[in-house]
């Protein structure tokens, strides 16, 4: 399903007040939502913007957790996995801001149900209200409650996340994804059941909103099924704002296929290269995704000159 998305959310920065061991009262972050609407388990884009209003460069901190403030006035640190909150964010870990500038990064759901990594918290998976607030520092701690947390961190404006109850065909793929496991969260794909609901809903729900995503998410036991799943889907799916991330998974299931048969079948290694290749050199010529471009660089570079195993 072609879908159009437009940058939604109001942007305005929060300064950090006086805090034991805070990033420098001169950082502001402001956030922003990709979109402000989603259906239940399906991710959105953020875009984040630091600014130093200072007169000396500035680090970007590494570290970033979400606050989350549900409809029914719960507040929680979204989980990225079973017990982690915290997330080393790469597209920004380490960069400098130079004095009276800003610098913006996109942390894109590349096509995945499970990123940005806080989206694997179920609690996030559900029709309703959300606004989100994003939390970066270098001194955050896993034990760190709410307050503690942004003590410590240089904290952004609020934004609006509303999770729309399903529809049509996609409320029917909704209630499969409940009846997996109660608790819908994506860490539930790289299990049978799971599996079993994503096999089902290509089948039979190919135009729902939700079978991109599981065909991006690859929900098969081996990278040979995982590999035929996605490039089908690829062959025949209308274009939308992550088909280009999409094609970028399947360029990493293709080099991880390579490797697999590197020694004992290196022609049909070598035919997975060539389709990786083809993939990403593609993408370089795509414009407007730093960070897509920078990871099918890497990739490349990675084929031309892979690590060596002892």
């Amino acid at each position: 399903m072609r879908r159009t998305v437009a940058i939604v959310a109001i942007l305005f920065s929060a300064t950090l007040a006086e805090a034991a061991s805070p990033p420098s009262a001169q950082l502001t972050v402001a956030l922003q939502l990709q979109t402000g609407t989603t259906l239940p388990g399906i991710p959105v884009a953020f875009r984040v913007t630091f600014t130093n209003a200072g007169a000396a460069p500035l680090t970007v901190p590494s570290m970033a957790v979400l606050l989350v403030r549900n409809d029914q006035g719960q507040s929680f640190l979204a989980a990225s996995d079973v017990v982690r909150t915290i997330v080393v964010v790469e597209e920004w870990a380490g960069q400098k801001i130079p004095p009276h500038q800003d610098v913006s990064y996109t942390l894109s759901t590349r096509g995945l149900m499970n990123h940005p990594a806080w989206f694997v918290d179920y609690r996030m998976s559900r029709p309703g209200r959300f606004e989100l607030q994003m939390m970066v520092g270098d001194d955050l701690r896993e034990e760190m409650g709410v307050d503690e947390t942004r003590q410590r961190a240089a904290v952004s404006n609020t934004v609006t996340l509303t999770v729309q109850e399903p529809s049509g065909a996609d409320a029917e793929v909704w209630s499969l994804m409940k009846a997996a496991g109660g608790n819908w969260g994506p860490g539930l794909l790289f299990g049978p059941a799971g599996q079993g609901i994503a096999k089902r809903v290509l089948a039979e729900y190919p135009n729902s909103v939700y079978a991109s995503w599981f065909a991006s998410t690859c929900p098969a036991p081996t990278a040979e099924e995982r590999e035929s799943i996605l490039r089908d889907w690829l062959s025949r799916a209308l274009e939308d704002l992550n088909t280009n991330w999409r094609r970028f998974q399947l360029a990493q299931l293709e080099i991880a296929l390579a490797n697999k048969y590197a020694d004992t079948q290196p022609e049909r290694s070598q035919s997975y290269q060539t389709k990786a290749r083809a993939i990403l050199n593609a993408l370089l010529k795509v414009s407007g995704d730093d960070a897509l471009t920078k990871h099918a660089k890497d990739r490349l570079d990675y084929l031309d000159d892979p690590p060596v195993e002892w």
